[in-house]
């Protein structure tokens, strides 16, 4: 299967069956928007605190909680710009992103490292390429795909409760 596909949903009411946890793996994944800012925007506070306040972060861990905390961003971002998408869709969607921008780390134009210059260019683009990083990266995207999996099966319980 394909997860960037959406398969339709049930054409007679147009939603999963209730009782079923077929929500996390067939027809549309209809994510609460309000729901995916609060998640980006608690993600987003977080990767900045861990910049800001590093000594919150144990020594060993260095700037990872960072990456992972971007990564999740990423993923949120995604879910964001296409509430519809799978879960599977959005990690590779978000994995992509962060491997892409890992990548133009290495990337060296004097048009691009004054953008990386800025104290937002780094934020978003980063500033030397690290290996490490894409673990960090991968981390990030997985947890926030488990954390959406958990959320939508909890939204789908509470809206199949109210519908009773």
């Amino acid at each position: 299967m394909n997860p960037f596909s959406v398969v339709p949903v049930s054409p007679i009411d147009g939603q999963p069956s209730p009782g079923s946890r077929s929500h996390l793996r067939r027809g549309r994944l209809r994510r609460f928007r309000p729901y995916v800012c609060v998640m980006l925007a608690v993600v987003i506070a977080s990767g900045l605190a861990s910049r800001r306040y590093p000594r919150f972060v144990p020594g060993m861990l260095h700037d990872y909680p960072g990456d992972a905390l971007w990564a999740m961003a990423a993923y949120w971002g995604v879910v964001l710009l296409w509430p519809g998408i799978a879960i599977g869709g959005a990690a590779l969607s978000a994995a992509a992103i962060s491997l892409v921008v890992e990548l133009s780390q290495i990337y060296h134009a004097e048009w691009i490292d004054t953008i990386r210059r800025t104290h937002f260019g780094r934020l978003i683009l980063g500033s030397g390429f690290d290996w490490i990083d894409l673990v960090a990266y991968a981390a990030g995207t997985i947890l926030a795909a488990i954390m959406d999996r958990w959320f939508l099966g909890r939204y789908y319980q509470l809206t199949e409760r109210i519908q009773k």
